[in-house]
């Protein structure tokens, strides 16, 4: 009989290790009258999806810095770096964010099983697929995009492979309950993305050259913070040695990234064939589209990273054989979405005027963001609910579901 350690990926996703009594615990312990009442399923995941949001905004707004010293420099250079930005969402960073999905699942449930070295395996495997696409990406041109855009993308593609770690990074501890290590390491880095910004950009004249080779530098930075984060803060129980293990029995971790990898895709270039649509009509719609669906994406990362906080808790509920705190759980991600699509109605349609001078100082892109902020603040209402019904979908390991909903 193989051992919790032992125990490879071809493990049943939703076996049950623990009874329902016993969660958390490993071996299981009798309960006593002196034991506090655990915490609600509702405490921990405001608790646990608070530093994600926090740490996935502060990751975004690596973003929003290039586009705020670059939107400075005149609208041509604004919209290369939108569009680049962009283009490297859907050639890149979607599909990172689409694979990661399968370790939402995965390592969740076998922490929650206590098959700690699993867990571990499973970021292997993950990090090696990750990089097979991210070099492919190195070496496809770009023909269809002008030559500002096409510079950008050259240089930036070059912080691939840290993006890809430290997002493979950010599931290892997150299945471990550390949920801050992301926020921790973004708020190190963010600084000196700043810096670098305005360094190249404004003190070297670089434009958005020295923009994209800003970002170029966090991204490799940022595996790096993971793992001192991880070096003060964990024990290392989860992390296996390198073996040919490693390199085998891919396809349970594939069967769940496929199908989430096609769903982020499909949005993505969806947001890309309206960017080049518009491309079409002028520069300033150009722009007033990119910066919107740049504050699109922005805004989204709320829901996402309670999506991700709901999953990885319903994963771990699951391993531990708690079927009915799952389910409690996706209940309250439901609530929370539903109120948090409301309140940012109203807070988009209250400042729907002042928002836009916070990217640009054309008057004319102003004028025609502040146009479709409302039907954005709808669309923000149904995105909020969707994006966490996604994620409880990654929690029970049905992302099959979300190619059918397509």
């Amino acid at each position: 009989m193989a051992t919790r350690d032992t125990q490879t990926a071809k493990t049943p996703l939703t076996t049950s290790t623990t009874d329902q009594s016993t969660y958390g615990t490993w071996p299981p312990s009798e309960p006593t009258l002196h034991d506090p009442p655990p915490p609600s399923e509702l405490s921990i995941l405001i608790a646990s999806s608070s530093p994600l949001v926090i740490g996935t905004i502060l990751q975004f707004s690596q973003v929003a810095i290039a586009l705020l010293f670059v939107g400075r420099l005149g609208k041509d250079e604004l919209a290369a770096t939108s569009l680049a930005c962009l283009t490297a969402n859907v050639t890149g960073w979607s599909v990172f964010q689409g694979l990661c999905s399968a370790l939402d699942t995965l390592c969740p449930q076998a922490f929650g099983a206590g098959l700690k070295k699993v867990v571990g395996l499973h970021v292997q495997r993950m990090a090696g697929l990750y990089n097979s696409f991210t070099f492919q990406r190195l070496l496809i041109p770009n023909d269809e995009i002008c030559r500002l855009s096409r510079d950008f993308l050259r240089i930036l593609m070059l912080g691939g492979p840290g993006y890809a770690f430290f997002e493979c990074g950010k599931r290892l501890l997150q299945a471990q309950g550390h949920f801050s290590a992301g926020l921790y390491t973004m708020l190190f880095c963010i600084p000196i993305h700043i810096f670098l910004t305005w360094f190249t950009v404004v003190h070297l004249h670089l434009g958005i050259k020295g923009a994209a080779i800003s970002m170029a530098t966090i991204h490799n930075l940022l595996p790096f913070g993971l793992a001192i984060y991880s070096h003060l803060y964990t024990t290392g129980d989860c992390w296996p040695p390198l073996t040919k293990r490693t390199f085998k029995n891919w396809m349970p971790m594939v069967k769940l990234a496929i199908p989430s990898l096609l769903m982020v895709e499909v949005e993505c270039i969806g947001f890309e064939l309206l960017t080049l649509l518009a491309g079409q009509m002028g520069t300033s719609e150009l722009c007033a589209q990119t910066l919107l669906v740049t504050f699109c994406g922005f805004i989204y990362k709320i829901p996402f990273s309670l999506s991700i906080a709901a999953s990885t808790q319903i994963s771990e509920r699951i391993g531990e054989g708690s079927h009915r705190r799952a389910r409690e759980t996706g209940k309250h991600a439901v609530y929370l979405a539903t109120s948090f699509g409301a309140l940012l109605v109203i807070i988009l349609l209250a400042f729907r005027n002042q928002i836009p001078p916070l990217f640009t100082n054309d008057p004319g892109v102003a004028e025609l963001m502040s146009s479709v902020v409302p039907t954005i603040a709808i669309f923000q209402l149904v995105d909020a609910v969707v994006g966490v019904t996604n994620g409880i979908i990654r929690g029970i390991g049905k992302q099959v579901l979300l190619v059918c909903g397509l």
